[in-house]
């Protein structure tokens, strides 16, 4: 696997400027934008090479994974299939001696993603439409069941032109719009159009992108060249979601896009393009779910949160991304209201002052209404985190109390849906947000 192929994965274009040393490709740098400041040699070393000329960046496909995907080296040696070396050497006094030559918090400068040419657009669209009618035949039956299975409804798959192309093609690279590319043995190489889960990005009725789920082999997300890298944006509410895949961006919009915008970025490592920024400076609140794991725990404290005053770390629970809890019974709907939810008035009453029943009898709580809305939820409790900084939250604090329980579940032990988060204090339990307690 080349850069170039890593590069493919994480939705960022490059084109061939020079083909001396085995070629030379050029696009946005990853971590800090632009348009061409990020150098690739794909022919260099074993998968080749880069260098940022913007953030100084520089190194294998190894120190890519490491650098933009937040992969450890024993991790980014594993995903690459190339055996470790110098195990005996501290990963981390090498990175400390790179860190000398790189700015500790480089600015992000957002990149305008230019639209693909018209004979991509329409060949992309007459695939989009093709795919789509084979999705609704015999042959996409199994991937419809995948999708209802997910928690996608029929009204949604539509609505977003899902579609399932069912065997592999290979196209002419030209006929698409694309510049010729030498391949293996000198012959020109063809535009693969994998099998898969068609995914496409429309915008004011025109294809703009086409991501393809692969069932199996790497990549599983395969990006179609030519397309356009931004991110996905679906408008809706007035604060905003951020997760990584497009189909994490569906289905959250699918349960709750009367209250949030969803921007799904494609990668962990990919950064706002100008569009989604002035979504993202505009919302009230934007509520950041990347993957629950090292990664996307890592982005979201060390580039995210310095930046964007209005972010909220709000990772999925019982799974990795939204796709992926919903399965294991998470209401999204439930976990998005659970961050904007404010607090009803007379928060800072004494609790045993509302008329809520004894604590743990699990009966329906009867809300407050009234007066103007107050503090949002995070002004009286806090999620705690035991592991330390970038790493998920384990538990959750009763500002008022000091209450700790364990995230997401009750004071019995059962699990909660994200909405009832707040509710395992028995300050909240009291009777403030009218949330039945399971029992």
């Amino acid at each position: 696997m080349t850069l170039i192929d890593l590069l493919n994965q994480d939705g960022i274009p490059t084109r061939r400027v020079s083909g001396t040393n085995g070629g030379e490709y050029a696009g946005p740098c990853p971590s800090c934008g632009g348009d061409d400041r990020f150098r690739v040699w794909p022919g260099q070393g074993e998968g080749g090479r880069f260098w940022c000329r913007g953030c100084n960046k520089h190194g294998d496909a190894v120190q890519y994974l490491r650098d933009f995907r937040g992969l450890s080296y024993l991790e980014a040696c594993h995903f690459l299939g190339r055996e470790p070396k110098n195990r005996h050497i501290p990963i981390r006094g090498r990175r400390m001696k790179q860190a000398h030559t790189r700015p500790s918090s480089p600015t992000w400068e957002p990149r305008e993603c230019p639209s693909p040419g018209e004979a991509w657009i329409q060949k992309a669209g007459r695939f989009v439409a093709w795919a789509e009618g084979k999705l609704w035949t015999d042959q996409g039956k199994e991937t419809r069941a995948w999708l209802h299975g997910r928690g996608f409804s029929d009204e949604t798959i539509r609505k977003f032109h899902l579609g399932w192309n069912p065997r592999d093609f290979r196209r002419d690279r030209e006929t698409w719009g694309l510049p010729k590319e030498p391949g293996r043995g000198g012959k020109p190489k063809a535009l693969w159009l994998p099998l898969g889960l068609v995914i496409p990005k429309i915008r004011e009725g025109r294809v703009v992108r086409v991501r393809i789920r692969r069932p199996e082999g790497d990549p599983r997300y395969y990006l179609v060249p030519g397309s356009e890298s931004g991110p996905l944006i679906i408008p809706g509410g007035q604060a905003c979601a951020v997760v990584e895949s497009e189909l994490d961006a569906i289905l959250v919009h699918q349960d709750a896009g009367d209250l949030v915008t969803t921007i799904a970025l494609g990668s962990v490592s990919l950064r706002p393009d100008r569009a989604a920024m002035e979504v993202l400076r505009g919302a009230e609140t934007v509520l950041l779910s990347l993957d629950g794991d090292d990664a996307g725990a890592r982005q979201a404290w060390q580039e995210w949160t310095p930046r964007f005053p209005n972010v909220q770390y709000w990772p999925a629970i019982y799974g990795k991304d939204p796709s992926e809890a919903r399965q294991n019974g998470l209401d999204l709907r439930a976990w998005v209201e659970a961050a904007l939810l404010p607090d009803l008035p007379g928060s800072d009453d004494d609790p045993g002052d509302h008329p809520a029943g004894d604590e743990g009898t699990g009966g329906e709580l009867e809300p407050r209404t009234g007066g103007d809305r107050g503090r949002p939820l995070v002004a009286i409790a806090e999620l705690v985190y035991d592991d330390g900084p970038g790493k998920p939250p384990r538990r959750v604090k009763c500002r008022k109390c000091d209450h700790l329980d364990e995230h997401f579940r009750c004071t019995k032990g059962h699990r909660m849906p994200g909405s009832e988060l707040l509710h395992t204090c028995p300050s909240f339990r009291a009777g403030r947000f009218g949330q039945k307690i399971p029992h």
